[in-house]
């Protein structure tokens, strides 16, 4: 007895149906079906391009990151120092930082707690207060939306309404993010961080998960 088939979505194919699949004809394929492809000698031929960091040879300035740690391991207040440092040009971590502006959703906190952690932030590091630290926008709680409840969506909004968006960061990651459905973890976490890596990469722009 032939053995079942089992898909990339974690269908099962009986073999008969599997040889029926395997009889329907290809389409003919259009103009537009072919690849963009590139040779090992187009490859070899481009210029290499260097990297742009946010924070040198830790955070590119595109893409995706994660902090990962314990709870009071002091994920919250590395990623708030971060982010007001590139709101106001600061230095962090004795490294000059791009100045930008930075989008935190703080999606387990309050205005309060944001407030006292904040300005001990600001006086430990001698930050002013000044007309950069609007460089800095909060949103708090269930108004962070989620990943598939209109967040990416309000996410757009704010970069078009800023003029030199650089990082989101996403404080939690659990609390902001809904996942696909699936058995299979790797292909669920891909096919739920793909659509925000694609944004990240299209829009040069880095999101900073806390988690």
């Amino acid at each position: 007895m032939e053995d079942n088939i089992l898909s990339i979505d974690n269908k099962i194919i009986p073999p008969k149906e599997l040889e029926i699949i395997n009889q329907v004809p290809l389409k003919q394929p259009k103009e537009n079906h072919k690849f963009k492809s590139y040779s090992l000698l187009d490859l070899a031929n481009a210029p290499e391009v260097d990297v742009e960091w946010l924070l040198e040879d830790v955070l590119p300035t595109v893409g995706l990151g994660q902090i990962s740690g314990t709870q009071k391991s002091g994920k919250s207040f590395f990623s708030l120092q971060l982010g007001l440092s590139i709101a106001t040009g600061s230095d962090f971590l004795g490294r000059k930082m791009p100045k930008g502006n930075v989008l935190y959703l703080d999606c387990e906190g309050s205005f309060n707690r944001l407030n006292r952690r904040m300005k001990a932030q600001m006086e430990g590091l001698g930050i002013p207060v000044t007309a950069d630290l609007s460089n800095f926008t909060t949103v708090f709680g269930r108004d962070c939306k989620t990943n598939v409840d209109g967040g990416m969506e309000a996410i757009e909004q704010w970069r078009n309404s800023v003029p030199n968006p650089q990082l989101i960061i996403v404080d939690t990651l659990s609390r902001w993010t809904i996942k696909a459905k699936g058995n299979n973890p790797v292909d669920v976490d891909t096919r739920t961080f793909a659509p925000v890596q694609e944004y990240a990469m299209e829009n040069s722009i880095f999101f900073l998960y806390i988690h």
